[in-house]
């Protein structure tokens, strides 16, 4: 029994011996361990920096944990997590998450308050380098503050390589720079494709439109803009310089179809004369003059013949040159009764014919019937004279040919033709055939243009320009072609005279 007894106290000291070496051993093998620590240690979750197997409470700067590659930052010991750290080895801002790992090749949202509602965006390069400047990633280009750091947002004014630099703008929500047209805050902006530059003045698409973009903010410009001493219209929608004939703010403008400048005063288009306000540009009412040139005869009836000259000839030259004149004037229209040397209605007698002209006058609304003739048949008479309606039945008539009679007379003075005067004259016949009497029993016009146009309520002329049977007016006159378009631009000054027309 005894010997049992000293046999378990034996065992018992010996369990205890091997215990205490187990112990010793692993005291001594983890002071080892301790003593060849140097460097990055991660001891349960947490991270130290070891020197000479100790821990560097002391430490700053950055380690490196050798299994990962994953960098870290202490400061005096402590790892960063969620944190700046600025490296003066490297000149180089650092970003630490929450694990205390550098933060690479990412964008991070750095809070400056509690709340997290305010900070910054900033973005790290594969080496954990802040980037500063422009940057090109997920498609699109970046640009972040060359001393913060700070992802832009909005407009921005970036150097470009040039004087000038440029005007940009950045995404407000993920700050991607824009390209093409963008709407912000109300306006419509354009920027180039490629760079990105903001888009100052004028702008020409590719559908060849034009656009107007504000030279200091940049905005797609609108409605009427005074640019270059013009005005310019820009549709209120799409921005598109308008041309031609637009209609906006209750009034008709006329746009250059080539430069979209306002254009003003008179204007002949579609076959048709109209007039812009000489200020404003606003299209008013006026009203056109229409002139029906009636080359007296035609080759039916010839009308005189003297020195080898027709006068249905002379006459139809100098018509064709008083409608070409005339219609360098706005605000008239003039139609020749005849534009060939033919009878315009076949068949017809000297009566008929001359009726029928006066009624071709009519069907062209005339304010004005202007019958060209040359003279003949009384002996030593040289150069003009003009008829003009009588004061009889319609006499308002009487002032308005007499005053246009006027004005032609002038101009064919200044030419150097002789002056006959101008007068109006009286049927001297008695038959009471309608020709001869007028309606209210007074004495009708002598010559039948002249009476038909009052019937038709226009004013007729009748303009005798030199005689054919006499020879200085031959000579210096008649048998001159250049003489005859003279006449004719004379004729048409007189006109013009008269109506007030101007040529642009």
């Amino acid at each position: 029994m005894k010997g049992l007894k000293k046999l378990c106290r034996i065992s018992a000291f010996g369990g205890i011996l091997a215990v205490g070496i187990v112990v010793a051993l692993l005291q001594m093998k983890l002071t080892a361990l301790a003593e060849e620590r140097e460097g990055l240690y991660c001891d349960n979750g947490e991270w130290h920096y070891y020197i000479n197997g100790e821990i560097d409470y002391d430490y700053n700067g950055l380690a490196v944990d050798e299994a990962t590659g994953k960098k870290y930052w202490f400061d005096y010991g402590v790892p960063a997590r969620e944190k700046e750290a600025y490296n003066p080895e490297t000149d180089a801002w650092y970003w630490f998450e929450a694990d205390g790992s550098m933060a690479v090749d990412k964008d991070v949202f750095i809070p400056v308050n509690e709340e997290r509602t305010a900070g910054k965006w900033v973005r790290y390069d594969c080496d954990g380098n802040m980037i500063k400047g422009e940057d090109f990633r997920y498609g699109g280009w970046y640009w972040f503050d060359l001393s913060t750091g700070e992802m832009k947002k909005g407009f921005a004014y970036i150097p470009d390589g040039t004087d000038e630099g440029k005007w940009v703008y950045y995404d407000e929500i993920n700050g991607q720079m824009h390209h093409g047209e963008s709407f912000i805050c109300g306006g419509w902006y354009r920027f180039d494709d490629i760079t990105g530059k903001m888009q100052h003045g004028e702008y020409c698409s590719e559908e060849e439109n034009w656009y107007l973009y504000d030279e200091i903010t940049g905005i797609m410009q609108k409605g009427e803009v005074f640019r270059k001493n013009n005005w310019y219209y820009y549709d209120e929608i799409t921005g598109i310089m308008q041309k031609g004939e637009v209609y906006h703010h209750g009034n008709s403008y006329y746009y250059d179809t080539q430069t979209g400048i306002m254009q003003y005063g008179f204007m002949y288009r579609n076959d048709k004369w109209y007039y812009y306000n000489e200020t404003t540009g606003v299209m008013e009412n006026y009203n056109n003059v229409v002139v029906v040139l009636d080359p007296g005869h035609d080759s039916r009836h010839t009308g005189a013949s003297y020195y080898g000259l027709k006068e249905h000839e002379i006459n139809f030259k100098i018509a064709l040159a008083c409608k070409e004149e005339l219609e360098k004037y706005p605000g008239v229209t003039v139609y020749l009764t005849h534009d060939t040397l033919a009878c315009p209605f076949a068949g017809s007698s000297v009566k008929t014919d001359l009726e029928q002209r006066t009624d071709y006058a009519a069907s062209v609304g005339a304010s004005l019937f202007v019958s060209l003739h040359n003279n003949a048949g009384v002996y030593g008479f040289s150069g003009f004279e003009i008829y003009y309606p009588n004061s009889n039945y319609a006499s308002e008539y009487n002032g308005i040919g007499r005053d246009v009679s006027e004005c032609i007379a002038q101009e064919l003075r200044n030419i150097g033709l002789n002056d006959n005067g101008i007068c109006s004259k009286d049927s001297d016949a008695y038959d009471d055939d309608g020709t001869n009497w007028y309606p209210d029993g007074s004495r009708a016009d002598y010559y039948n243009v002249i009476r038909n146009s009052k019937y038709h309520g226009i004013t007729g002329i009748i303009v005798e320009h030199a005689y054919m049977d006499n020879k200085y007016d031959v000579a210096n006159f008649l048998s001159d072609d250049e003489m005859l378009i003279e006449m004719g631009k004379a004729d048409a000054r007189g006109i013009a005279a008269y109506y007030g027309l101007r040529r642009n």
